[in-house]
């Protein structure tokens, strides 16, 4: 399995496939910064890319996660053996930190990368003697500041993998930050169209288990890049409590997929906010488990609300939700008050520096508000009938027509099923749905089946009616383990050109 790791005699983390090495040829396709092996690559790699720029043309892809980087405490008795002496160009290295002088990140960040340039320079040519706790250290710092350089220096990167990125205060992390703004003189990322975050992809964390991350400071780092189109979370809890502030209106992507996740709808909420025209959403809850066996709170009336401001755009739409619709959940109204969100962000540094910087930049589009709709008591998502340009929908029933009581709906919705639909449909999906099962359903349902080729007149094919489609609620049992959702094997290699 190529995308896991396996743990080697000495205890530190090596990938299954083959890494790069020194000598290859330094054209790739794909970089890799996952492990000490691909740690070990970076230096000379720099040194190449920074003497022939146009050998750095041939990435196309970048994919980093620091789980796998060494620990800081691993070992921490320990001594770290010397590193057998390799030959360093004084010139190069030279070059390489006047590059890093002039990448704009500030005095913070040269504090950190400078130093660990300097020491990756003497553990090169003298070898370092040091605990391996401080022999750790260092290399994360090296890595940290070997993977901003890097991202700067390949101008072709089109898809970016990010797994754990460690702490925001980074120079990495900084960088990710600041390109989207056009704050630095050496902006990178120019032209990177997808994001696939890949916490917890590889072997470092209990594959029951959501990976646990904060979904804002995700968006917050890549949502401003101007090419970008599409982002992909996968198998993701949310890190809840984020205070963070996310741009309005203002990211060009047109794809947003979470799928397999335990996230608020008041963090969606704000997700949903960010894109200026969104095409595409697909959203699936339930699969894994967390440790102390919670979910995250839902209101569908929240997702419908804010997805209402992309009715012009929005072409697909898979909402498979209805795992998270239960108990108190369905009640729940989150607030959407920018005055809370205000001053919860100073309490959060990042938030901080991005509004400091925000107000820089040229003012926001009044948004386009939806008109005032009806959820039924906020137990719904809503209707779709006033979007204009939706051509494929698959969604729960209860997230469109409420929860169910027994063989009845809780209550009626505010609208009818037929009554819901785009007349631009050409797929609809019903997740969950199974006749006879409620017989209120049962009425929406065949009424939408007699009158469909009349009002829908562009609709092609229908799932979910003939045939039960299992949802993600019907699928997954967070309390059985033989239940739970199994992550595909991924291959993250290095790629040469």
């Amino acid at each position: 399995m190529a995308s896991r790791m396996r743990s080697t005699s000495d205890g530190n983390l090596a990938p299954r496939a083959k890494k790069a090495r020194i000598g290859d040829p330094l054209s790739f396709k794909m970089i890799r910064v996952f492990c000490q092996g691909d740690i070990d690559s970076l230096y000379p790699l720099i040194v190449a890319y920074i003497e022939r720029p146009s050998l750095a043309d041939s990435v196309v892809e970048f994919a980093i996660d620091t789980e796998g980087w060494p620990s800081y405490n691993f070992g921490a008795g320990d001594t770290c053996a010397e590193v057998s002496s390799r030959p360093v160009n004084d010139d190069a290295h030279a070059a390489i930190e006047a590059y890093v002088r002039d990448m704009g990140l500030g005095d913070e960040a040269l504090g950190v990368m400078l130093p660990a340039l300097e020491w990756k320079k003497r553990q090169l040519r003298d070898g370092v003697e040091e605990s391996r706790a401080e022999s750790n250290a260092h290399v994360r710092d090296f890595a940290t500041t070997a993977s901003t350089i890097l991202l700067s220096l390949c101008k072709n990167i089109t898809t970016l993998y990010l797994g754990n990125l460690g702490s925001w205060e980074s120079p990495l992390q900084l960088y990710l930050l600041l390109a989207g703004m056009y704050r630095i003189p050496r902006p990178g990322l120019r032209k990177v169209k997808k994001v696939e975050i890949i916490a917890g992809a590889t072997d470092y964390t209990d594959e029951r288990q959501y990976a646990l991350l904060d979904y804002q400071t995700f968006f917050n780092y890549i949502c401003r890049l101007p090419a970008l189109e599409s982002v992909v979370f996968d198998g993701a809890g949310d890190f809840e409590g984020s205070t963070q502030t996310l741009p309005r209106r203002m990211s060009n992507m047109k794809e947003i997929s979470i799928t397999h996740a335990d996230i608020p709808s008041s963090a969606l909420a704000k997700i949903l906010r960010i894109p200026k025209h969104l095409e595409k959403l697909t959203l699936s809850f339930g699969g894994l488990m967390f440790i102390d066996g919670g979910s995250a709170m839902v209101c569908p009336r929240t997702i419908g609300e804010h997805l209402s401001r992309h009715r012009k755009t929005l072409k697909v739409l898979d909402l498979d939700i209805d795992y998270s619709l239960g108990g108190q959940h369905e009640i729940i109204e989150d607030s959407d008050s920018d005055q809370e969100e205000a001053s919860t962000s100073q309490r959060d540094p990042l938030s901080s520096l991005v509004r400091r910087l925000e107000r820089q930049r040229l003012p926001q589009s009044p948004p386009d508000l939806p008109k005032k709709r009806k959820y039924g008591y906020g137990l719904t998502v809503g209707s779709f009938d006033d979007y204009q340009a939706m051509t494929h929908l698959s969604i729960g029933v209860k997230a469109l027509l409420g929860p169910t009581e027994g063989s009845r709906l809780k209550e009626q919705p505010p609208f009818r099923l037929i009554d819901a639909l785009p007349p631009t449909l050409e797929y609809l999906c019903l997740y969950g749905y199974e006749k006879g099962e409620n017989s209120d359903v049962d009425e929406h349902v065949d009424e939408f089946m007699e009158q469909k080729e009349e009002r829908l007149p562009l609709l092609e094919e229908v799932e979910g009616v003939d045939e039960r489609i299992e949802d993600s609620a019907l699928l997954y049992n967070q309390d059985d383990e033989d239940s739970l959702w199994e992550r595909p094997e991924r291959d993250f290699d290095w790629i040469k050109a």
